[in-house]
């Protein structure tokens, strides 16, 4: 748990950077000095984790992992597959129900990803290029909402940002990108908008052929 944090930590670091370089105005040097130190420390740490590591106790789970695998009959494992993907796509629609207009989409996304990548594997073992437009859909879903978090956590870091510089010439810089953030945020989440609604039409689950 501890390395997935720390490599989340690194994860928004360099997210909030890509973003900072694509607004206009551009921030602060001191802020921007500061964001690049964060996540440069936030990467020594992951590192540093990473190296302690129980190499030995890690390759052992991954053998027994692998033994399982190759003992499962090849429609077991397609029945399990298909049971996961059902569940997900339950989950999905359960999410999407009519009078439920605002998912908690950091929640809706997690299982789009599982949805996704079952779907990923499905395409591979069934060869069905009907599935193709699935996952598509499901790609451009997750990417809207992935880039909605990230502007999300771009602005609450900015909000920290702007009360630390308020009273210096940076204030004013910080307030316009703070308006810029916003106009992004408020063009992802109509965005969202209209892909849940075409999903809100999809099917429950995919028809796996």
């Amino acid at each position: 748990d501890q390395l997935f944090d720390q490599a989340g930590m690194v994860r928004e670091g360099q997210l909030h950077l890509k973003l900072l370089e694509e607004i206009t105005p551009k921030p602060p040097e001191k802020f921007l000095s500061r964001l690049n130190n964060r996540t440069s420390e936030a990467m020594q740490e992951f590192e540093t984790a990473l190296a302690k590591c129980p190499k030995q106790q890690m390759q052992k789970l991954w053998i027994s992992l692998e033994c399982e695998i190759e003992n499962l009959d090849g429609r077991d494992f397609l029945l399990h597959l298909n049971k996961k993907l059902e569940a997900e796509f339950k989950a999905i629609h359960r999410r999407l129900a009519p009078g439920r207009s605002n998912p908690r989409l950091h929640d809706l996304r997690i299982h789009l990803r599982r949805a996704y990548e079952l779907v990923g594997i499905l395409r591979l073992i069934s060869g069905n290029p009907e599935l193709d437009a699935i996952i598509t859909s499901l790609h451009h879903l997750i990417d809207a909402i992935g880039n909605w978090h990230d502007l999300k956590g771009l602005s609450k870091n900015l909000a920290l940002e702007g009360k630390r510089a308020e009273r210096s010439d940076a204030g004013q810089n910080i307030a316009e990108l703070q308006k810029a953030v916003k106009r992004s945020l408020e063009r992802h989440e109509a965005q969202i908008d209209l892909l849940l609604e075409e999903a809100r039409q999809e099917p429950s689950s995919p028809d796996q052929g």
